[in-house]
């Protein structure tokens, strides 16, 4: 008999997983920029932690996970996801740079 509860698991952790993976996706082709890039160039780095933010809103995943699907530390994550959060809520450049992503995976992905 197979678990439930592992089962629930297994299949939560396997749709955060592909969900992540399409929010990377849906990111970099509407920024046209590769959010997996190695580089500081801020209209990469804005664009990623955006992507931070989406993923930390949209998924369970720790800020540990998603930084491991870039190669980041947590701390990093943490930093973009606070950093958009407050710019997100305060700056109306901001809004009318990343809103059209940000909004477009909130539609798509609007149960969490």
């Amino acid at each position: 008999m197979v678990n439930k509860e592992a089962y629930r698991k297994l299949k939560n952790r396997l749709n955060d997983e592909t969900r992540a993976e399409n929010i990377i996706r849906i990111v970099s082709r509407m920024s046209d920029i590769d959010v997996r890039e190695r580089t500081r160039l801020r209209r990469v780095t804005e664009v990623r932690q955006v992507t931070f933010y989406l993923l930390k809103r949209k998924t369970r995943m720790s800020y540990q996970k998603i930084g491991n699907l870039f190669g980041l530390t947590h701390a990093t994550v943490l930093h973009g996801v606070k950093l958009i959060k407050v710019l997100s809520e305060n700056d109306r450049n901001f809004k009318k740079k990343y809103g059209i992503i940000i909004n477009t995976i909130n539609h798509i992905y609007f149960d969490k």
